[in-house]
């Protein structure tokens, strides 16, 4: 076993090839920090963190699979490797293919989850509450803001941006 210290990577990658499943464990064991520090330089939105490190992985398989000893270093080659998996990942979970799924809501299962997703209720009383409440609400905002003040909150509630406002 500790034969397998002093060999390079070089040696292990190709001690792996052979089936030496040992070589595969020092060589992925030397890289293993590498691979499991990428989550904090990567985000990939709808993702955790242990599908960047499983990223990592591929990539660095990718990387011992792939490495040929003529066009340099191994380190290099598997950064690289590892690097570009996880830029892969990333790039397909914020992509607007996956905007939808990454942004979605989940859809309220009851009618006490319902009124706090939409903000109303089907339940009479609770409609009746809510317009009073709003009712209410619209008059205080009217006696303490000034016409600008008020005009220019109605305007924002509507949807409108300070911009389009300031042009109105």
């Amino acid at each position: 076993m500790n034969s397998y210290n002093s060999l390079t990577d070089v040696e292990l990658v190709e001690k792996f090839r052979t089936g030496d499943q040992t070589a595969w464990n020092f060589l992925y064991k030397r890289y293993e920090r590498l691979i499991e520090a990428q989550p904090n330089y990567y985000f990939a939105k709808g993702t955790e963190a242990d599908d960047i490190i499983v990223a990592g992985m591929e990539g660095f398989y990718e990387a011992v699979r792939e490495y040929d000893a003529n066009r340099g270093a191994f380190a290099s080659f598997a950064g690289l490797c590892i690097g570009r998996k996880i830029q892969k990942l990333v790039d397909s979970a914020n992509s607007r293919y996956n905007s939808l799924l990454n942004d979605a809501v989940p859809f309220p299962e009851n009618e006490d989850d319902m009124i706090e997703f939409t903000g109303s209720s089907s339940n009479p009383e609770a409609i009746y509450l809510e317009k009073e409440n709003s009712t209410e609400l619209d008059r205080e905002l009217k006696r303490t803001l000034s016409e600008i003040e008020y005009a220019v909150l109605a305007q924002r509630v509507d949807g409108l941006s300070y911009r389009e406002i300031a042009k109105n």
